[in-house]
């Protein structure tokens, strides 16, 4: 049974008249609906989770106070543990997103992200079961709550869940060359590496220059720019980089869209708005405005 409706906010969901929300609460009067506002989350650093867990005495209170059916459910211990550790595992997910996302993120670093969140949950699970919420926070201060045992068993069976569910967000490959990620550190001798790259990763493993750029720059910034005098290994590099990793560019560009094209301006053609908003480029202002002449009072 549906007992909430969580919804980004936007019109077509919050319509009073029309809108989902009011056409589901008027089928189903005892469900709860709530946003879940993205930007507010980032700014507080907190999941809506978090958010409810935080104000779970006070929300009691407000589902109380309008005789909802679901206001025991704060009442019960059980259901506190749950929503504990709910909050606790979004929350992780949560961080591992936000590592996963921005503009000079790899699929070799994503995919490293996410092997090392995998290899975490066989850890959490054998510490669940023997008493240990060490790694669930909120749980953990439950302190006056012991767990039962079905639920210990539910949250290991949960954990098992997520390790086999993340299997498919990158496709199984063989591993990735070991020189482009480490280009200075591993050996061109025990390493199996094509001959047609060997001659420019040993003349790259030479260089001072290429060194102190590969530790102050991000992994595909450094390749980007041995095109010109590495184009070999540069190339088979960026081959591993183009793919996208995630969908966060096709968001940031909906979310500038959004910004642009308001519902005064819902004609606009954005498609030159949007290439200003989306570059890395910073514009000449100086120098374009050089270019025009001034119009001049009369």
């Amino acid at each position: 049974m549906v007992s909430a409706v969580c919804s980004d906010g936007a019109p077509v969901m919050l319509g009073r008249k029309s809108g989902f929300g009011a056409l589901v609460k008027a089928g189903a009067p005892h469900i709860i609906a709530c946003i879940d506002n993205k930007n507010l989350a980032s700014k507080t650093g907190r999941s809506i989770k978090n958010c409810v867990f935080a104000v779970r005495v006070e929300l009691a209170l407000f589902l109380q106070e309008h005789q909802h059916c679901h206001a025991d459910c704060f009442k019960n211990s059980e259901f506190i543990l749950i929503l504990a550790y709910m909050a606790d595992i979004f929350a992780a997910l949560n961080h591992l997103n936000q590592k996963m996302q921005g503009g000079g993120v790899n699929i070799i670093e994503a995919g490293e992200n996410l092997k090392a969140f995998k290899k975490k949950l066989p850890l959490w699970k054998r510490q669940t079961e023997n008493d240990n919420f060490a790694n669930f926070p909120l749980l953990d201060n439950c302190v006056n709550i012991s767990v039962p045992a079905e639920l210990k068993q539910a949250i290991a069976t949960h954990l098992d869940e997520l390790a086999k569910s993340l299997d498919g967000y990158f496709p199984t490959r063989e591993s990735y060359p070991a020189w482009v990620r480490q280009p200075f550190t591993f050996s061109v001798e025990t390493t199996d590496v094509n001959d047609e790259y060997l001659g420019e990763i040993i003349e790259i493993q030479q260089s001072q220059v290429q060194q102190q750029l590969f530790r102050t720059t991000t992994l595909s910034t450094f390749w980007c720019q041995q095109m010109v005098t590495y184009p070999v290994i540069a190339k088979k590099a960026l081959e591993i980089f183009i793919p996208f990793v995630t969908t966060y560019l096709c968001k940031q560009s909906f979310s500038r869209m959004l910004d642009i094209k308001t519902k005064k301006r819902n004609r606009l053609c954005c498609e030159n708005d949007m290439r200003v908003a989306l570059a890395k480029v910073k514009p000449h202002i100086s120098e374009l405005v050089s270019e025009r002449q001034q119009q001049k009072s009369h």
